[in-house]
């Protein structure tokens, strides 16, 4: 019975940390990076600057919500929120004008999948625009998600470094977590200075 405890607690613990990883890491990207384009167009541009000041505290305060909003989800599996408004925010959050460009396609039949299937949509293109910018030094992100043959399909493709080896993190492992838990799979494809492209399919039905 001890043992079971404590694996039931290791769990847990391991839950928390990747539910907190995932609401916050990207807001903290998004939050630097426009506080480093305010540092470079202070001087020649104190106007454009002070908005995206603006916007980097609006961020931060985004931030907060989202700890509270972790905290609600670790308690309430069943949170219901609107997938492509929540995508939408995300982009929001990272998009500057010369800067980023994310072209962003969802099938509207997608909004009717139960919140299991949103929450794990949500944080693969979570992970896919963070691990692009940070790692990848990407600029342009394709995102498509849409239904077929009873699977939901999701397409992440940046025009970032690529890579020979991936080195997968917190963030990588939890979204492979949570989708072959269902019985879905993903796939990486990419090669050195020719961008990063994830593919996922999970079934529908099986949560």
């Amino acid at each position: 019975s001890e043992e079971i405890e404590k694996l039931t607690v290791d769990k847990e613990r391991n839950r928390v940390a990747q539910e907190i990883h995932d609401y916050l890491g990207h807001s903290i990207v998004a939050l630097n990076m426009n506080l480093d384009v305010a540092a470079n167009i202070i001087e020649r541009d104190p106007k454009k600057a002070k908005e995206i000041i603006v916007k980097s505290k609006n961020l931060a305060k985004d931030s907060m919500t989202s700890l509270r909003w972790a905290v609600y989800a670790l308690r309430d599996k069943k949170k219901h929120f609107v997938l492509k408004e929540a995508i939408e925010k995300l982009i929001e959050n990272i998009i500057h004008e010369d800067n980023i460009s994310v072209n962003f396609q969802l099938d509207e039949n997608i909004e009717e999948l139960a919140p299991e299937y949103k929450n794990i949509i949500y944080r693969t293109i979570q992970e896919g625009l963070t691990n692009g910018i940070v790692h990848g030094k990407a600029n342009r992100f394709n995102i498509i998600i849409y239904v077929q043959s009873n699977k939901v399909c999701i397409t992440i493709e940046d025009n970032g470094l690529g890579c020979k080896d991936i080195v997968k993190g917190n963030g990588l492992h939890g979204v492979e977590d949570r989708i072959n838990g269902i019985g879905g799979n993903i796939e990486y494809i990419t090669e050195v200075d020719s961008g990063f492209k994830i593919k996922v399919m999970v079934p529908i039905g099986a949560i």
